[in-house]
């Protein structure tokens, strides 16, 4: 995957098709609405990947959300 002014991108697969990017979205614990978390990746990306934990300022409530993988889901772009 390679960034570029923030945004992510995957390479093309063997097979010359681009791979499908999605956003990893979290729920505010305030409103239940979905927030973004700035990052995005393919689902094999998202599956094999150790997140740690991380934190989001969100846009509905304006607190910090503090978060993991197991907090996220991913959500087409």
């Amino acid at each position: 995957m390679v960034s570029a002014r923030g945004i992510d991108f995957a390479p093309p697969s063997a097979s010359g098709k681009g791979v499908a990017i999605a956003k990893v979205m979290i729920r505010c614990t305030e409103t239940n609405e979905p927030v973004y978390t700035g990052m995005s990746m393919d689902e094999s990306t998202f599956e094999s990947r150790d997140l740690g934990t991380k934190s989001v300022l969100c846009p509905d409530c304006g607190q910090e959300h503090t978060w993991d993988k197991d907090d996220a889901e991913l959500e087409d772009e």
